[in-house]
């Protein structure tokens, strides 16, 4: 039988040296040349992973050290290995208590009376594995946690069924002003205006039920802490997570482009009112000068009639100027308007 020649770093905390030879040799039956650190006590134990952590690939853990009860042993151990597989050591006697140490973090467990060079060789195998995918999961969970929380836009995730928030990011905290555990403590209506209501729950209607699972629900007015409204476009992605359905979030705030919109509306009413203004408004005192002016060309006017029509003359231009100057004051407001909706981005 072909032998492996990969150079397990083993580490067994055994203070049984019949048992450590018996290890051993099942060890030689499959592996050429295993790296073992032994150690026979708790303090040893402690010592050898925190000088050796780097280099110990695996740890098998007697339950019956000298120097710790079995349980406080699991627990320091566990803490001191960190992403090491851990694989308990037991008779019969401890069956029940290396069963739960499952739940406490190990990997596995091995019974000593049943123990052969075949399950030893499998154990180890099977363990180190299965730690590469764990830990390959965890590096994932991590880095989607972190685009999740790190992200620019504020996004946040909401329980279907009880419409609840389970989770926010940082930047869905900024936006709103709450902390965190208050903003978990929220429903998805809360953060509507009480006059959308109505709409809020056509929305989450679309979201719950709508055939895909990607939904866009345009502009909506929220309303952060303070009271204060603001306008955000939403976008919500449905799936299923723990036996649950959610949405993820995604509410980016266009409070300045809703409100340089508004601003371009209201300008674009004055100039056309400007428009009006200079097409109808502005004839009638012009044609008023122009058929005077006429007159008086075509000398049509008597003596005793002239300063009737110049005082006609005068009114009318009067006139005139007054519609000029609203005409100006509309334009400098759009101007001001202009300025005032304009807001520089700063880096």
């Amino acid at each position: 039988m072909q032998k492996d020649t990969y150079n397990y770093k083993i580490l067994i905390a055994e203070d049984n040296q019949g048992d450590l030879t018996l290890f051993k040799d099942y060890l030689s039956d499959f592996i050429t040349n295993p790296k073992i650190f032994h150690t026979k006590s708790f303090r040893e134990t402690k010592n050898e992973i925190v000088f050796n952590k780097d280099e110990i690939e695996i740890i098998f853990l007697d339950l019956t050290l000298p120097d710790i009860s079995p349980l406080e042993l699991l627990k320091e151990v566990i803490a001191l290995a960190g992403n090491i597989p851990i694989i308990v050591l037991t008779g019969y006697s401890d069956f029940a208590l290396a069963t739960e140490s499952i739940s406490l973090g190990i990997s596995d467990y091995l019974l000593k009376d049943e123990l052969n060079s075949t399950l030893l060789y499998k154990s180890i195998i099977y363990n180190l594995e299965r730690n590469k995918i764990v830990t390959r999961l965890k590096v994932s969970e991590q880095r989607y946690s972190d685009l999740f929380q790190l992200s620019p836009e504020p996004m946040c995730v909401l329980d279907l069924e009880l419409l609840k928030f389970i989770d926010v990011n940082k930047a869905a905290l900024r936006q709103y002003g709450y902390t965190k555990e208050e903003f978990l403590n929220l429903e998805y209506y809360e953060l509507r205006p009480s006059e959308d209501q109505i709409q809020a729950k056509k929305a989450i209607e679309k979201v719950i039920h709508d055939s895909n699972t990607f939904v866009r629900l345009g502009i909506v007015k929220h309303m952060r802490k303070n009271g204060e409204m603001i306008y955000v476009e939403v976008r919500s992605n449905r799936l299923d997570y723990e036996n649950r359905k959610i949405a993820i979030i995604l509410a980016s705030d266009y409070t300045e482009r809703v409100k340089s919109h508004l601003a371009l509306e209201s300008q674009n009413d004055k100039l056309r009112e400007i428009a009006w203004t200079q097409s109808h408004v502005v004839r009638a005192p012009l044609a008023r000068m122009m058929g005077i002016v006429n007159l008086l060309k075509e000398g049509n006017i008597q003596e005793n009639e002239l300063s009737i029509f110049l005082e006609h003359l005068k009114n009318s231009a009067d006139q005139f100027d007054q519609i000029i100057r609203e005409i100006t004051s509309k334009a400098e407001q759009i101007e001001m308007e202009k300025l005032v909706s304009y807001q520089p981005t700063i880096l």
